[in-house]
């Protein structure tokens, strides 16, 4: 059975035509989801901090609408906003929303249909842990936190996971991992980094051998056959190279106690 999709835009000087997308309907013949942008920096910068009110305050009417009255807007459109013509896929229409709203929403907006991908969680990872790290040292404290760009060399290949915490030694590392993305490639692959770097750490020379490591990992929403057994592969390899399994809401505890553990001097 066919989707179909059209984005909600506000048009923010319709004598301009200036517009922004700011929400993605998908529907089929018996079910309608809007997701929309849950990032108002762009909104507010193009047409001020009014039109940010404006459009919350109209999703809560139009996050009820169904099919009909999306295309019927769609051929009518009025005020400040607009939907563009529907087009159909052949992706179910939880497919279809993750995939357009990516598209052209910003990247954040795609957790609202339900998925979250590796830089949605990670972001929120790197935010935790910032938090924790200044609440303990003070806005010094962020020195700790080793930006991914950099190498670290005391393993016997250079590695650079997601998230390294230490002052000199590496101390605690933490990956992120989303099974919940439809791009069966890219997690196997982010998979397999991820098991690299936990080898490399196990197997190094000196004290980082013994760093904490922690995996926050979204398994699989209703993933192919290959995906859950890749999966199960993934989190036996790293429950046998000793790293701690977490979920979102087990971090914070898991991140609280990394950050007291810490022995060091700023």
């Amino acid at each position: 059975m066919a989707s179909y999709y059209s984005i909600l835009q506000y048009v923010g000087d319709p004598v301009k035509d200036e517009r922004l997308n700011v929400g993605v309907f998908a529907f089929d013949q018996s079910r309608c989801k809007l997701v929309h942008t849950d990032d108002w920096s762009h909104l507010r910068c193009m047409f001020g901090s009014q039109s940010v009110w404006v459009v919350k305050d109209a999703l809560r009417e139009l996050r009820h609408w169904n099919g009909q009255e999306v295309r019927t807007f769609a051929a009518n459109p009025y005020g400040n906003f607009n939907v563009t013509e529907p087009s159909a896929s052949m992706l179910s229409l939880e497919e279809l929303l993750l995939y357009i709203s990516r598209r052209v929403l910003t990247t954040k907006s795609a957790k609202a249909s339900g998925y979250t991908v590796k830089s949605e969680l990670l972001s929120d990872v790197r935010r935790q842990f910032r938090s924790k790290l200044i609440d303990r040292f003070g806005p010094g404290g962020i020195a700790l936190l080793r930006d991914r760009k950099r190498l670290i060399f005391s393993t016997k290949v250079p590695i650079n996971p997601d998230i390294a915490v230490g002052n000199g030694e590496v101390q605690s590392v933490v990956q992120a991992l989303s099974f919940e993305e439809r791009d069966e490639g890219k997690v196997q692959r982010d998979a397999s980094a991820t098991g690299f770097i936990i080898r490399s750490i196990r197997e190094a020379n000196g004290p980082i051998s013994d760093a904490h490591i922690g995996i926050v990992c979204l398994p699989p929403k209703n993933g192919t056959t290959e995906m859950n057994r890749y999966y199960e592969l993934a989190i036996a390899d790293f429950t046998k190279r000793n790293a701690a399994l977490l979920d979102e809401k087990q971090f914070g505890d898991w991140a609280t106690a990394q950050v007291a553990g810490l022995h060091v001097q700023i």
